[in-house]
């Protein structure tokens, strides 16, 4: 029955950080000889400016992870360490780690989780949540600091750690762009590369440090309940910031099977052009309707017109299938038997056998499912011939509060634009975020990592 294949939406509250101790960190790597192995591993905490430096070359790989672990976990029960990119430096440090869980999808790395003397640490990707070069934090969040990357990466071997070199004989590894930025920040002929790309490491962990934290209070003045220590990505706090608003107040989520179902009526967005035009000049004025925001103005303009649709969704029996249009909303299996309207560009489409989309001016041999709205616009601009096979349907009534929610942000965003850009892009990471979190597949795996290496011995 339908019921046991949805569940009833809980409001949960977030798990409190007040406890937990928040760090910033990241790792530098010899990268000469193919292989990228630890050379340096840097980390700051919360409320103190100093960046604390380990290098391999005096320690052993070992030792420097474990006094790293040791510094952050002292006096702590909880911490929270975030990387810029986690998937990288996670297979930096793997080696000597005892990973005891993980949040993946996609082969992306969300959080990972580690003990260390009772204290429990949950390394996180910040990019997950602010998804930005470390060098565009300044711009955005006039940070009063910047770090432009100028990194002869192949010149560092540990024969040549702290050693005294000309410039020329660095820049040899540089780029032509790099060799600017790197003649601005070195002005000696004779300096130290270590000393450098310790600074740089340093700027690496501060700019992560004090865009994390303007980041998070503009969360704030968006929403004083939304704290970004309680989410793993933007969209995951932005579908709580609708779901604490009310958007989804009577929706109830899917699961299983009938999630399944529902997804294949899902379509991605689409690039084309008009065949027409095909490798021809267009001559004379023309107009450039370039659209903003396309994700929440199909919100928006969806919350308009309707909403989402509340309460369970029932499976109709055969005999009502032609009563699909009296419905609220509905997901329905078809067989187009004839098109009877060509369209210069159609919109009929279907996944050919390697699962890519086609849209085509001819009846598929494959069923389709797509949505009520789906079919009617094939109706109105195919002229289909068509049977109705299955489907499920709402007739509860909807739901509109997500199109307000995304019009207010929206709206907001626009007032911030020129007096507070910072919170402008804050905004915009938000509404483009606002769609793809509704629509998430299942997933089946579960890793389960295990190392030679006890970092409590």
């Amino acid at each position: 029955e339908e019921k046991e294949e949805e569940k009833e939406e809980e409001e949960e509250e977030e798990e409190e950080n007040e406890q937990k101790q928040i760090y910033y960190a990241d790792c530098e790597s010899f990268v000469y000889n193919g292989e990228h192995k630890l050379y340096m591993l840097g980390w700051t905490e919360e409320n103190n400016d100093q960046v604390i430096i380990r290098n391999t070359i005096k320690q052993t790989p070992e030792k420097v992870v474990d006094d790293f672990l040791y510094y952050i976990s002292k006096f702590n029960k909880e911490v929270i360490v975030y990387f810029h990119n986690l998937k990288y430096d996670f297979h930096i440090l793997l080696p000597y780690l005892k990973i005891t869980g993980s949040v993946e999808k996609d082969n992306q790395y969300y959080e990972l989780q580690t003990v260390y003397n009772k204290c429990k640490i949950f390394f996180k990707d910040s990019y997950k949540l602010l998804s930005m070069p470390l060098n565009k934090f300044n711009d955005n969040f006039n940070l009063g600091f910047t770090k432009k990357e100028a990194i002869a990466y192949e010149y560092y071997t540990p024969e040549n750690h702290n050693k005294k070199i000309k410039k020329e004989e660095y820049e040899k590894f540089l780029k032509e762009d790099e060799k600017i930025i790197f003649n601005e920040n070195v002005k000696k002929n004779i300096f130290n590369p270590y000393k450098y790309y310790k600074e740089y490491l340093n700027l690496d962990c501060r700019v992560l440090k004090e865009g994390i934290k303007k980041f998070r209070k503009l969360i704030f003045t968006i929403d004083e309940r939304l704290d970004i220590h309680n989410f793993l990505s933007i969209s995951s706090l932005t579908d709580n910031y609708m779901k604490i608003n009310g958007a989804y107040a009577g929706v109830i989520p899917l699961q299983h099977s009938l999630r399944n179902y529902v997804n294949k009526a899902i379509r991605g967005g689409r690039v084309d052009f008009n065949k027409k035009y095909h490798k021809k000049v267009i001559e004379g004025k023309f107009s450039d309707f370039d659209g903003v925001s396309l994700y929440p103005s199909a919100i928006n303009r969806l919350c308009e017109e309707k909403g989402l649709p509340l309460g369970f969704a029932k499976r109709f029996l055969k005999k009502d299938l032609k009563k699909w249009k009296k419905k609220d909303y509905s997901i329905l299996t078809i067989k187009i038997n004839k098109v009877n309207k060509y369209q210069q560009m159609p919109f009929i489409s279907y996944k050919d056998e390697k699962g890519i989309l086609q849209y085509t001016n001819k009846a598929p041999d494959v069923n389709l499912i797509i949505d009520k709205y789906t079919l009617e616009d094939y109706i109105n601009y195919h002229k289909i011939d068509f049977e109705l096979i299955d489907g499920v349907y709402w007739n509860k009534g909807f739901n509109n509060k997500m199109g307000d929610l995304v019009k207010n942000l929206f709206n907001f965003r626009l007032e911030n634009k020129k007096k507070n850009p910072a919170l402008a892009n804050v905004i915009k990471l938000m509404l483009n975020s606002s769609y793809g979190k509704s629509i998430i597949k299942q997933s089946f795996n579960n890793k389960v990592y295990k190392s030679t290496y006890d970092i409590n011995k």
